[in-house]
Order: C-alpha cells, then structure tokens, then sequence
C-alpha cells in the first residue's frame, strides 16, 4: 500500500430538537501524487459481532495518467444521521476501531 491514513476521530453530535442525532467520523490520508480520492462506506458486515458498533469500508481510488510525484494528503469525512446509538467506528479494511465521542448540547 502506497498510502497511509491516520489521525481517526468518530464523534456523535446530540443537538436539541427533533432529528435524529449526527455521526461524525474523520481522518487524513497521505497519498504519493495527487489525484486520490477517497470515501468511508457502510460496510456490509454491520455490527457483526458487536451490535453497537458502526463497520465502515474505506474505498480508495488511484488517479488516472501521470501525476506528479507530490505528497498530497485528503482529508476523508463520513457525515450521517446515527439512529441507533454506536459507540465505535470500524474502519474494516484498515484494522482500526475508534471510540464514539458522544458530544451533548443544551
């Protein structure tokens, strides 16, 4: 693997009112050239064996052609409405779970 990501963070937001709490999960990925893109997915395996917690793929796309020979990092950002309550983040492929950071506003 050519790359690498770091610095995960999973927080919940409660904000008062009637939607539903929001799940945040970030990190920075490095990459050798410009061009990657990348995204965290719902994985299909969700909450096997632990039923609180939420299975994400990271799915990784290379640049097309030539690119320079730049270090480039890209931030990769999940944003959803939780419904029930996760208390981890499984970011499948890369062996990393990260505790929920359950975050109350009043």
């Amino acid at each position: 693997m050519a790359w690498d990501c770091k610095e995960w963070r999973a927080w919940c937001d409660h904000m008062p009112g009637p939607g539903q709490p929001t799940l945040h999960v970030t990190g920075t990925c490095t990459f050798p050239t410009p061009g990657y893109t990348a995204e965290l997915r719902k994985s299909a395996r969700q909450g096997i064996p632990y039923p609180k917690a939420l299975d994400l793929d990271l799915i990784v796309t290379e640049p097309s052609g030539t690119q320079p020979e730049v270090i480039t990092e890209i931030e990769v950002r999940l944003d959803r409405e939780s419904g029930p309550e996760h208390d981890v983040v499984n970011i499948t492929d890369l062996g990393i779970s990260v505790n929920v950071e359950h975050i109350e506003r009043s």
